[in-house]
């Protein structure tokens, strides 16, 4: 790869943290169901999404953690950073799966489902093991489990179609 397509690309990649982490950061102010703390949109998921489809798991893996060590470091916290991160690291490898495996069954739609579920799960082991007890978590599950299916099904839509723009403009 050439020098100019080495810079273009990590230009590109960086444009795509900064994009992820304003869609984090703004969705932190969007009262999604405020009776349900840490029910979040997922806008950043769309960035992944979209990396992993143009580019490969290994770059949407660099943007997934330069984005939540970022916006930790800029507007978080420690334990915000560990919810984060293991939820975007389980929920990218399980999007890849679906992306290598199971993109006959699950359309972009389906994937993001299964991240927004896979994100939500990682949490969920997080908070076990912060309280050391399951009980919390095992009576929330259900509320994020339904909230993923939701917000997974908005931004897999989004990210189709934004796909499917980017492919009739010719950028893919």
């Amino acid at each position: 790869m050439s020098s100019v397509n080495k810079t273009r690309r990590f230009t590109q990649l960086a444009l795509f943290v900064s994009m992820a982490m304003v869609l984090s950061y703004v969705e932190r102010f969007l009262p999604i169901l405020p009776a349900f703390p840490g029910v979040k949109l997922g806008l950043a998921n769309i960035i992944t999404l979209m990396v992993l489809l143009m580019y490969s798991w290994k770059e949407a893996l660099v943007v997934l953690v330069a984005r939540v060590t970022l916006l930790s470091f800029f507007a978080g916290s420690g334990v915000g950073f560990l919810y984060s991160i293991s939820g975007g690291l389980l929920s990218l490898l399980g999007m890849k799966f679906a992306l290598t495996y199971l993109n006959r069954t699950f359309s972009l739609m389906g994937i993001s489902v299964i991240g927004a579920f896979l994100h939500n799960t990682a949490q969920m082991l997080v908070l076990a093991g912060i309280l050391r007890s399951f009980t919390v978590a095992v009576y929330y599950y259900p509320v994020l489990i339904l909230a993923a299916v939701a917000t997974g099904s908005l931004t897999g839509f989004i990210a189709l179609n934004l796909y499917r723009h980017l492919i009739r403009l010719g950028q893919l």
